[in-house]
């Protein structure tokens, strides 16, 4: 009842979730603020995640350190699957020494939404913005490349995608990817076992605490607000099972973290 009547004579302005959004986009001024990504432009139209904790610099901060460490790394190839609106695949386009970037999404409204992104940064140019990956089109990609990296975030189909034995390049590619454990909660199991003599495995889980700190914008209202609030510009709101798992070559050796 309480709740209720607080929204409603309540301005909407001040409405918690509202204020956070409208004034991250606000203070952002179109501009990723801190991260490995830091000063690409961005705009507000995020396609399967929010936008807030992408302007805030904290999008995915699990994977941070390792797309800092691959981002300087002499790749012939960026293969991002499941781009969504084109986050990773434009941010790699403007920062990494990849010689090209090849995207795939299944949904026409998130590469449209890519493909804007893209023009927004001027590196249209430089990404091939593709459908659906099938094994065919990923093993086609690695035979024309020698040295490939991999980020994968397709929902619960990782583990029929990126097979080994049907893709032997898979074997020399280094790999990001989002493991759906709530789709099979052996997914991160077994994909490890998959790779277990051919690369170099580390696993992230999905962060779920943060700090105040992390976000670009507080003011009064943002430290007065309860916790379950304050975590939406930071956080991706992902599922807890979630989990990150980041595969190099063994031949390579190639990570410090």
């Amino acid at each position: 009842m309480l709740k209720s009547f607080l929204k409603r004579v309540v301005p909407k302005k001040y409405h918690p979730l509202y204020h956070l959004h409208t004034r991250t986009i606000r203070l952002s001024n179109g501009l990723i603020q801190k991260g490995p990504f830091s000063g690409m432009r961005y705009h507000d139209e995020s396609y399967s995640s929010g936008s807030c904790s992408k302007f805030n610099g904290t999008y995915e901060q699990e994977i941070q350190p390792i797309i800092e460490n691959e981002i300087n790394k002499q790749y012939e190839v960026f293969i991002d699957i499941g781009s969504a609106d084109g986050y990773y695949s434009v941010g790699m386009a403007l920062w990494s020494n990849c010689s090209k970037i090849i995207s795939f999404e299944c949904s026409q409204k998130a590469r449209i939404l890519q493909y804007k992104l893209a023009v927004l940064n001027k590196v249209q140019e430089r990404i091939s913005i593709r459908g659906r990956c099938e094994i065919e089109d990923l093993k086609k990609c690695l035979k024309d490349f020698k040295n490939a990296l991999i980020l994968c975030d397709i929902e619960g189909y990782e583990y029929e995608l990126l097979n080994p034995n049907l893709i032997p390049d898979l074997k020399k590619t280094s790999l990001i990817i989002e493991v759906h454990n709530h789709v099979w909660d052996k997914m991160e199991y077994e994909i490890s076992k998959r790779y277990k003599h051919t690369h170099d495995i580390k696993s992230f889980k999905t962060r779920t605490e943060f700090k105040n700190s992390d976000y670009c914008f507080p003011n009064l209202y943002y430290k007065i607000l309860p916790k379950r609030y304050k975590s939406y510009p930071i956080l991706d709101q992902r599922l807890q099972e979630t989990t990150y798992l980041y595969l190099l070559p063994n031949a390579t050796k190639k990570s410090n973290l």
